[in-house]
């Protein structure tokens, strides 16, 4: 499982030892840095009464919605009274007094009309006083709407007022609490830039995943079988290490007893027992360090020779099975060679997916397949400037009449580019084959 490494790391590696990983790019104070900002983000949302980024947009969103919905109502207020609400109250005022007086006016009228002549009919005054009344009622009707208008927009103020309050206080305290986020996050950009920042965490991973794989080779290589030598050496290099070092501390230890009896016997005849045994340590000294060299030596040596067997296996197995294809598709189509990685030897053919042990193979069949692998090896040592002859002894006489057909077709395709010598004793085998006979 892909793991991400940000600061010294030991892991345990069962059977092999431990691995300690110490990622580069500053990894560590780049985790610091994102865990204070990240902290810095969730006091500017506890402060603003927001349980998260999204939630704070959310209000603030509604606080511009809020906003909108009091200068719509603001607008329709100034479009009923354009002169505010004080003018439209003394009109209304005015308009009720003046009504009042032309109904009283028109009352006077009408009685002293009919108190001096009696020229006009009394059906007229009632026709006056009807079309006073009638008048009356329309304007109290156009008065009331007008009232309950001024209330609806009274109380529409009013409350769009309250709202916008809120909105302006909610606005002013996300708006502290953005300037403040802000600045944090231009003070923190102006210490490192976020293109730093990024840029950094970029070669932190990459750096991770380039050890990973480095520990991922050391792994496999260390599980590879390395040459025996080499390996013995190593340990008998590092035995003799150890007892090296076990010799310096003991002879160490006694200097030390010497020196105490030297002081005791007052120096007599010891200094040049003394000066012995430095030479000897000197000289052991001399030997640990070379013995060392050598160790490491062959380390170095443990490390390149599995490097060139590794290098070496990659180098053959591809070519031979490229090379052996044409071969197997003339005797056996639809299959292919399966060699073992670490020796090359022969372990089966692979036909339609299907794997078959070389040892389960028929007789012929196992002729054949060796032949085809032998004619395939000796095409990859040509090309890399190593020519070799192939010699076949009676190598197919298990093979049937229409496989040892095929098999003459592969032989003369080899010979184009290599020499291929038959050795047999059953000449009637070879005679459709077309190549020279010699007889022995």
């Amino acid at each position: 499982e892909p793991r991400r490494i940000l600061s010294r790391s030991r892991f345990e590696l069962d059977g092999f030892g431990a691995v300690t990983i110490e990622p580069g790019g500053g990894a560590a104070n780049l985790e610091a840095e994102l865990r204070e900002a990240e902290a810095a983000l969730t006091r500017l949302l506890r402060g603003s009464g927001a349980a998260s980024e999204a939630e704070a947009r959310q209000a603030f969103a509604q606080r511009q919605e809020l906003e909108a919905e009091m200068k719509l109502l603001s607008a329709r207020r100034d479009a009923l009274v354009p002169d505010g609400l004080d003018a439209a109250r003394a009109r209304l005022r005015a308009a009720e007094a003046a009504l009042g007086r032309l109904a009283a006016s028109a009352q006077d009228d009408a009685a002293g009309d009919d108190a001096a002549a009696n020229e006009e009919p009394a059906a007229a005054g009632e026709a006056v006083a009807e079309r006073l009344v009638v008048a009356l009622e329309a304007a109290r009707r156009h008065a009331s709407a007008a009232d309950r208008a001024l209330d609806a927009a009274r109380r529409g103020s009013e409350a769009a007022t309250l709202r916008r309050v809120a909105a302006e206080s909610d606005l002013t305290h996300l708006k502290s609490q953005a300037e403040r986020l802000s600045a944090e996050i231009a003070a923190a950009e102006a210490a490192i830039p976020r293109e730093v920042l990024v840029a950094r965490l970029a070669e932190a991973d990459i750096d991770c995943d380039a050890k990973r794989g480095r520990l991922a080779l050391r792994d496999s290589e260390r599980g590879a079988e390395g040459p025996d030598a080499a390996e013995a050496r190593r340990r008998d290099a590092e035995k003799a290490l150890r007892q090296i070092g076990e010799t310096v501390q003991r002879l160490r230890d006694e200097t030390l007893g010497l020196e105490g009896e030297v002081r005791v016997a007052g120096g007599s005849g010891v200094g040049e027992a003394a000066g012995l045994l430095e030479e000897r340590i000197v000289d052991l000294e001399r030997r640990r360090a070379r013995v060392a060299i050598e160790a490491e030596a062959s380390r170095l040596l443990y490390t390149t020779l599995i490097e060139a067997q590794r290098a070496a296996r990659e180098h053959w197995l591809g070519p031979i099975k490229t090379r052996v294809a044409p071969f197997l598709k003339l005797i056996h189509p639809e299959s292919d060679i399966d060699l073992d990685e670490e020796t090359l030897e022969l372990k089966g053919i692979l036909r339609a997916g299907v794997e078959e042990r070389f040892e389960r193979l028929s007789a012929g069949a196992r002729e054949q397949v060796a032949v085809v692998t032998r004619l395939a090896l000796a095409q990859v040592l040509k090309q890399g400037g190593h020519p070799a002859t192939v010699i076949l002894d009676d190598a197919l006489v298990n093979t049937d009449e229409i496989r040892l057909e095929r098999m003459h077709r592969v032989l003369r395709e080899a010979a184009r580019e290599l020499q291929v010598i038959v050795l047999t004793c059953r000449e009637r085998d070879f005679r459709d084959l077309g190549a020279p006979m010699f007889r022995l």
